[in-house]
């Protein structure tokens, strides 16, 4: 997904509690078949709502609703590899 200008990639869900935040721009997904893309945007990008966690700059990282009240963790892919694997842990075991 995309907000401002920044590109956040998945990294799985967390029950903690956030604040709505803004809305996102949704990739599509062309990872399959013979020359994959990868992420990529449409013209007019399906827009989702974002959430805030408290401790975290949403520069970093957001949520996006998924099944219930569960929220999936978006951290943005310019956070090197080490800060998002304590963030995504981080908020993995929250609840």
């Amino acid at each position: 997904m995309r907000v401002d200008g920044v590109l956040y990639t998945s990294v799985g869900p967390t029950h903690r509690q956030a604040s709505r935040y803004a809305s996102a721009e949704k990739a599509e997904c062309h990872d399959t078949g013979r020359d994959p893309g990868g992420s990529v945007f449409a013209d007019d990008p399906e827009r989702l709502d974002t959430w805030a966690f408290d401790g975290y700059p949403p520069t970093k990282v957001l949520g996006v609703r998924w099944y219930g009240n569960d929220l999936g963790v978006f951290i943005a892919d310019a956070v090197p590899a080490e800060e998002r694997e304590r963030i995504h842990e981080d908020l993995a075991n929250s609840g």
